[in-house]
């Protein structure tokens, strides 16, 4: 997440030129502070899924991982490698889906993030962007979590990659 210093200027996108002078101060507040909480609850919902496919892709790939070692190790010959190329194939192009859907997410995070910000300034405090980065004493506690998100959908690649060259070269036909 940005800090202060990369914060998007999104008034020009955000606020409607007349949105003070339609309605009276109390109304304007109530409407934004209703807005702000429909956004917010939004964004945890968006936060929700990411995790959730995030769940769905790793308990899949523990489980390909954990068959094909069963396999393995009962295995003592294998017929054709040249058939195993396609479920790698397969793997791989499942790996590449779930990198891509880590980076649309981070994408659209960053979005809803910059959003929520813009509309704490007009709200008397800002306790989502700036209030709760200082309590996190400006290191975001976050990053080795998103270094892990995006590395994942690799390490698993390569993992299916060192297990064909195995089948390969470690197990005779």
């Amino acid at each position: 997440m940005p800090d202060n210093n990369d914060r998007i200027d999104l008034s020009k996108e955000l606020w409607n030129l007349n949105d003070t002078e339609q309605f009276d101060n109390e109304t304007y507040n109530k409407m934004l502070i209703e807005q702000y909480k429909i956004y917010v609850e939004m964004a945890d919902r968006f936060s929700a899924r990411r995790s959730w496919v995030h769940t769905f892709f790793l308990v899949f790939h523990a489980l390909v991982l954990g068959i094909l070692g069963l396999t393995l190790n009962h295995q003592t010959r294998i017929e054709t490698t040249g058939m195993l190329l396609f479920p790698l194939l397969g793997l791989l192009v499942l790996c590449y889906a779930w990198w891509r859907l880590v980076q649309y997410f981070r994408r659209v995070a960053r979005a809803k993030q910059a959003v929520i910000a813009e509309m704490e300034t007009r709200l008397p405090s800002s306790s989502f962007w700036n209030a709760e980065r200082k309590a996190m004493s400006r290191d975001n506690p976050y990053n080795p979590l998103k270094r892990t998100e995006v590395t994942m959908p690799i390490v698993f690649a390569l993992l299916y990659v060192f297990i064909y060259l195995y089948i390969i070269f470690f197990i005779p036909r």
